[in-house]
């Protein structure tokens, strides 16, 4: 995916080696990934919980999956109030 859009974009790629990045390469600002994740976390009706928050959450899920909640589920209410 990225290599298409490096190549869409030819020279006026900005490669940041960022995970979230607009289409040309340029890393958004953080806040536009925490207001992003927010407002889709509320419509899938999930309590307020921040980045950081799920950071600990799939550490803890990695380590012990047994214990954690079904990650699946709360995926998908999120994909499906997008």
């Amino acid at each position: 995916m990225l290599d298409g859009e490096r190549r869409e974009h030819g020279p006026d790629y900005q490669d940041h080696g960022v995970l979230f990045c607009w289409e040309d390469g340029r890393p958004p600002h953080p806040d536009t990934i925490t207001r992003r994740f927010k407002k889709l976390a509320a419509a899938a009706g999930l309590p307020e919980i921040d980045m950081h928050d799920v950071r600990h959450y799939a550490d803890g899920w990695v380590m012990c999956p047994s214990l954690a909640f079904p990650l699946v589920g709360v995926v998908e209410s999120v994909l499906q109030s997008a």
